[in-house]
C-alpha cells in the first residue's frame, strides 16, 4: 500500500511535467556518398556532422493537461486513503487476535481448574459407590462431565498456538516469533469505561475507505475532461536549432534554426474520441456506484456497531451480576 502511494506520486510528477516544454538534444556523424546525378563541388564521398536541440511545448488551451494533473492528484489521494485503510484493518486484526489469545488462555486455565475439580468429584462418587451410598449412575455421570471438560483442553491449546502464529504474521514476522513472549497467560484487555460515540455521519467522515472511494470518483470525473479535450484542436510551439556541416561543425555559418506555432485537429477518426468519452463517463458512473455502495455499507456497519456496543454493555452488566451470584452460591 505504501509503494502504491510512491507510484501515484511518480504518476503525478509525470502529469505535472506535461506543463513544461519537452527539449531534446541529439547529434550524429556519418560518412556518405551521393549519386552520380547530383552535382558536387569536391568529392562525392565525405563525412557529415550535425548536432542540435529540438523543443516542443504543448499549450494547454482546453485544460487537457490540467485535468490530467487533477486526476493524477486525486488518484494519489486515493492511494493515501487506501494506505490508511490498510493500517486501520491491520490494527483491528492485531487487537482482535490479541484479545482472542488472552481469552483462550483464560478459558484454558478454567478448563484445567474444572478438570481438577471434576477428578475430585469422580473420586468422591467412586468412594460413595464403594460405600454403597450412591448409585453407579452418579459415577458414570461424573466421568462423562470430566471427559467432556478434558476434551476442550486440546482445542484451546490448538487455538492458542494458531492465534500466536497469526499475530506473528500480522506483525510481518515468522509465525513462531512471538511464542516466547505471548505463551505466558495475561489478563484479558478490557474496554474503556466510557466510549465516546457520535452520530453516524461524524463517524463516517473518519473512515478512510469512504474517502478513498470519494477520491477515486473525483479522479475518474477529471478523466472525462481529459477525453473531451481531444474534440478540440491542440496548439503547440515547436522549435529547433543546431549545426550541420561536413567540417568545422560549430562555425556560425553552419547553424540552422526554426521556431513557430502549429496546431493539430482530428477532424475525423471514426468516432474513437467520442467512444473514449463515453468510456470515461461509464468509468465515472462505476466509481459513483462504488462510492454509494461504500457509504451504504459503512452506514450499515456503523449502525450495527453502535447497536452491538449498547447491547453488549447491557449484557456485560447482567453477566457481572451472574458472576456475583455464582460466587455467592
Amino acid at each position: 500500500a505504501l509503494e502504491r502511494i510512491n507510484e501515484a506520486r511518480a504518476l503525478l510528477g509525470i502529469a505535472v511535467g506535461e506543463h513544461y516544454p519537452d527539449i531534446n538534444g541529439g547529434g550524429d556523424a556519418y560518412r556518405a556518398r551521393v549519386g552520380e546525378d547530383f552535382p558536387v563541388a569536391d568529392s562525392r564521398t565525405d563525412y557529415y556532422y550535425s548536432t542540435g536541440l529540438d523543443a516542443f511545448w504543448d499549450i494547454d488551451v482546453w485544460g487537457r493537461i490540467r485535468r490530467q494533473v487533477e486526476a493524477a492528484e486525486q488518484y494519489m489521494y486515493s492511494s493515501i486513503e487506501n494506505y490508511r485503510d490498510v493500517l486501520v484493518i491491520l490494527y483491528a486484526e492485531v487487537a482482535q487476535n490479541y484479545i482472542e489469545l488472552r481469552t483462550l488462555q483464560t478459558r484454558l486455565y478454567y478448563s484445567e481448574a474444572n478438570t481438577a475439580l471434576q477428578r475430585k468429584t469422580l473420586q468422591l462418587t467412586e468412594d460413595r459407590l464403594k460405600a454403597e451410598i450412591a448409585p453407579e449412575l452418579d459415577v458414570e455421570q461424573a466421568r462423562l462431565n470430566l471427559f467432556r471438560t478434558e476434551s476442550n483442553i486440546p482445542l484451546f491449546k490448538q487455538a492458542i498456538v494458531q492465534t500466536i502464529n497469526r499475530l506473528g504474521v500480522l506483525l510481518g514476522e515468522h509465525p513462531q516469533s512471538l511464542h516466547a513472549e505471548l505463551s505466558t497467560p495475561a489478563e484479558i484487555p478490557g474496554p474503556p469505561p466510557n466510549v465516546t460515540v457520535g452520530i453516524p455521519t461524524d463517524i463516517l467522515r473518519q473512515r478512510p475507505d469512504i474517502r478513498r472511494a470519494e477520491r477515486t470518483l473525483a479522479s475518474q470525473t477529471d478523466r472525462i475532461g481529459v477525453a473531451e479535450a481531444e474534440l478540440y484542436p491542440a496548439f503547440s510551439l515547436v522549435g529547433t536549432m543546431g549545426f550541420e556541416a561536413t567540417y568545422d561543425l560549430f562555425d556560425s555559418k553552419n547553424r540552422y534554426w526554426s521556431l513557430g506555432p502549429q496546431f493539430r485537429w482530428n477532424i475525423f477518426d471514426g468516432g474513437r474520441v467520442r467512444s473514449r468519452i463515453q468510456g470515461a463517463d461509464a468509468r465515472a458512473m462505476q466509481a459513483l456506484a462504488a462510492y454509494e455502495k461504500t457509504v451504504l455499507l459503512a452506514l450499515e456497519e456503523v449502525e450495527n456497531a453502535m447497536v452491538a456496543l449498547e447491547q453488549e454493555n447491557e449484557r456485560s452488566a447482567i453477566l457481572n451480576r451472574s458472576v456475583m451470584a455464582a460466587q455467592s452460591s
